[in-house]
């Protein structure tokens, strides 16, 4: 059994629980949508319900903390007081609040406004977490909506696959099956970022000679902003800020202070640190800072990603940053349209001829050994295209039931505003780039040579950034009794994405109030 799996962990050892024990009981297309429909998506709302009791309340706490630090930097002293009671501390936000009580109870104005400010950080971090859990539960019960749209094709390949189904290698073929497995790394990120939360960090402490505690806070003198970060990466948010522009500078800081972008970059911080990326990271902000004089801070977030364009891609968390993606992003320079195209051009080069089509687990691997398919084409192209310094990229699978593929997409602009434009890196080297969602009216083409299964494609689903891995933005469906529907999801860290619809997107027609500014 997976060490990552337990029925009363935390939402992504709870859903990796529920997700394994369950593969027994779907061994079909219609058995697997019914799992999902009927036991995964209550237990979400489950989830949904009890996160929602409490986020009210923490993030309550999360603006009173950050009141007490305000009036405590306002104040010219702080007299002498005795605890009226004595807080139990049982993690890092109640000892940030302990110190904070026992610095006052010395009269000590530093102490205090020092511990006030790291209390302050803890519940935000804390409410912050809580937001994202409130928005991937709601993303998930969104992508399981859209999937009940689309019953028609699990029922129509039970007897083709005639027993041979495989959860594990075959939901991402069906509309959500993808989504549904991404949610898990999404959900274990909250979870680990909160079980720093719930201990007391002592290897971050120190003891003054009076014996109060002070915290590690390297940078947050010079970079106030540092401090909304934990501990130990802050250093790192003061180390890649100063590859920054002034103005970009700000919205870095914006963007530590801002709900869904705080608990985001520091997950990016931890997985590029450890995957000894940093200096790579700072060469694509530089990049990415020439190119905006002052970015708008969800495109700032978007090139940070530390995955690739694809959700199977950054098992290795430096992978998007090899030496020779990176040298080659170097000389990308042009549009985001135009890199896009590139990156595209330099995948199909790498696959050469269809021989060399084939799976590979890693971009590193790809490099090495010359075999890639779909999902690595579109893994390569979006790290090629945010290596570039380019954001807004976009990652689009396409459900056949029998047989799925890959290919990117990103947010370009266009004489009539921006669009969402899409390139194949199994295609020969493409000149233009079609929109989403309107080049799916017409049906799909598999790629020219394509040598895998091609079935007829029932629906088309668009993903962009999550909190670890990719999240459903949108689904088209182009067969079945559905067909010409396109559902969209709100995002709420994305300002063109904040609402949800559902709208006819018939063949030649456009939606109205398209997608702009994504990132």
């Amino acid at each position: 059994m997976c060490p990552l799996a337990s029925a009363s962990g935390g939402p992504g050892t709870r859903k990796t629980y529920l997700w394994l024990h369950s593969l027994p009981k779907r061994q079909s297309p219609s058995a697997d949508f019914t799992w999902q429909q009927t036991v995964l998506r209550p237990g979400v709302e489950e989830l949904q319900t009890r996160n929602r009791k409490v986020l009210p309340d923490v993030v309550r706490l999360a603006g009173r903390a950050r009141q007490l630090a305000r009036a405590l930097r306002d104040q010219a002293a702080v007299d002498a007081f005795s605890a009226t009671s004595s807080i139990s501390v049982r993690d890092w936000p109640t000892f940030c609040a302990a110190e904070v009580e026992r610095a006052g109870a010395r009269g000590d104005l530093a102490s205090a406004r020092l511990w006030s400010g790291e209390l302050a950080a803890a519940t935000f971090a804390l409410a912050d977490l809580h937001c994202w859990l409130d928005y991937l539960v709601e993303n998930e019960l969104a992508v399981l909506e859209f999937q009940a749209r689309c019953r028609n094709l699990f029922l129509s390949c039970d007897p083709l696959y005639a027993g041979t189904y495989s959860p594990h290698r075959d939901v991402g073929r069906f509309p959500a099956g993808r989504a549904v497995y991404t949610a898990i790394d999404n959900y274990l990120e909250v979870e680990r970022q909160a079980e720093w939360l719930f201990r007391v960090p002592r290897d971050f402490l120190t003891v003054r000679l009076d014996g109060a505690f002070t915290v590690k806070r390297d940078g947050v003198s010079e970079v106030p902003a540092a401090v909304l970060m934990p501990p130990h990466l802050r250093g790192i948010f003061v180390r890649l800020r100063e590859h920054l522009s002034a103005a970009n500078q700000e919205v870095w800081d914006e963007a530590a202070a801002s709900r869904f972008d705080r608990s985001y970059l520091a997950n990016m911080l931890f997985r590029v640190s450890h995957a000894g990326a940093l200096d790579q990271l700072a060469v694509v902000l530089e990049r990415f800072s020439a190119a905006h004089a002052k970015a708008d801070r969800h495109k700032l977030m978007d090139v940070v990603f530390y995955r690739g364009g694809d959700p199977s891609g950054g098992v290795e968390w430096g992978d998007r940053f090899a030496a020779r993606l990176m040298d080659a992003a170097g000389v990308m320079a042009g549009t985001d349209e135009q890199a896009l195209l590139r990156s595209q051009h330099f995948t199909r080069a790498t696959l050469g001829t269809w021989k060399n089509y084939g799976w590979s687990g890693t971009l590193r691997e790809v490099l090495s050994d010359g075999k890639l398919d779909c999902i690595n084409a579109a893994d390569m192209i979006g790290a090629l295209f945010r290596n570039a310094g380019h954001a807004g990229y976009y990652n689009i699978r396409w459900c056949a039931g029998l047989a799925g593929h890959t290919v990117a997409a990103a947010e370009v602009a266009t004489a009539g505003g921006s669009a969402v434009v899409i390139v194949d890196g199994l295609q020969p080297p493409q000149t233009s780039a079609e929109s989403w969602p309107y080049a799916y009216t017409r049906g799909t083409a598999w790629p020219e040579g394509y040598t895998g299964r091609q079935a007829d494609v029932h629906a088309v689903e668009l993903y962009s950034r999550g909190l670890d891995n990719y999240v459903w933005v949108e689904g088209y469906i182009v067969r079945g009794p559905n067909a010409g529907i396109l559902v969209r999801a709100s995002v709420p860290y994305l300002p063109n994405r904040l609402r949800s619809s559902t709208l006819r997107v018939d063949r030649g027609s456009r939606p109205d109030a398209a997608p702009s500014g994504a990132g």
